[in-house]
């Protein structure tokens, strides 16, 4: 992984941790921004967005804590 090899296992964490915060702040934004706007399928988009980052989210912990243990 480019990351860690270049930063290290904080540098993995950090990213792994300012990723997901992107990912749910921008989807949090566009689920506001649905509910202002009464777009019932824009919203439904934004939930299943959040449900697949919180899914990333998991997988890039798993792949931190294999760095972590592992190696």
């Amino acid at each position: 992984m480019q990351i860690y090899e270049k930063f290290g296992m904080e540098g993995l964490i950090v990213f792994t941790v300012i990723n997901s915060a992107l990912v749910i702040g921008v989807t949090a934004l566009i689920q506001k921004i649905a509910k202002n706007y009464h777009q019932p399928n824009l919203e439904k988009f934004a939930v299943a967005t959040i449900a697949a980052a919180n899914v990333i989210a998991l997988l890039q912990n798993a792949n931190t804590a294999y760095h972590l243990y592992f190696t």
